[in-house]
């Protein structure tokens, strides 16, 4: 049986012994000491980099919205398979559409910004090798604020002509954004 409580050495890679504490209680254990990565992959540090991320992109979205930037929550997709190299090849082509689509709002002189997240979601066919969904989640400002049809059709146009299957300018969601309610977490 372990003590109430115990202390155990750790040694990093540079060889200094780090101190770590474990608290072992009835509903779970506690570790105290742990050595602190801050990376966005760590999945200890994950929770707090996550949060910071979010109020990150929050203040963002208030920032541009206070400024009169039009805001507008996209979700751009290729069509389900099970061949992740295409759907990859695919949404590298779509992507560099949207950047260029961007750049012609730029030339312009309008400003524009974005955020953008992929999300790979998967699922399994009658217990058979399954299907990958794979799409980019996009938060993006833009000056001059126009409307809703117009980014569809710029912004989604331009991924839809890049890409194949499914991947109509009307299969892409375009959505004006008037609050942040929970978008800052899909990102």
């Amino acid at each position: 049986a372990l003590p109430p409580t115990g202390l155990a050495p750790l040694a990093n890679p540079g060889g200094v012994g780090i101190d770590m504490q474990l608290y072992i209680r009835k509903k779970g254990a506690i570790f105290s000491g742990l050595v602190s990565c801050d990376s966005q992959w760590c999945i200890n540090c994950v929770a707090k980099k996550k949060e910071k991320h979010v109020r990150m992109i929050s203040r963002g979205i208030e920032g541009a919205r206070l400024l009169g930037y039009g805001l507008y929550f996209m979700t751009l997709t290729v069509q389900r398979s099970d061949d992740i190299v295409d759907q990859r090849k695919q949404l590298s082509a779509g992507w560099d559409a949207v950047s260029e689509a961007l750049r012609k709002y730029r030339k312009k002189g309008i400003k524009c910004e974005f955020v953008w997240a992929l999300d790979v979601t998967f699922q399994n066919k009658n217990g058979q090798l399954g299907v990958y969904h794979p799409h980019l989640h996009i938060v993006l400002a833009i000056e001059s604020n126009p409307n809703v049809r117009e980014v569809q059709r710029v912004v989604a146009g331009a991924w839809a002509r890049h890409t194949t299957g499914i991947s109509t300018e009307r299969c892409q969601d375009v959505r004006r954004i008037y609050k942040n309610e929970g978008i800052s977490r899909y990102i």
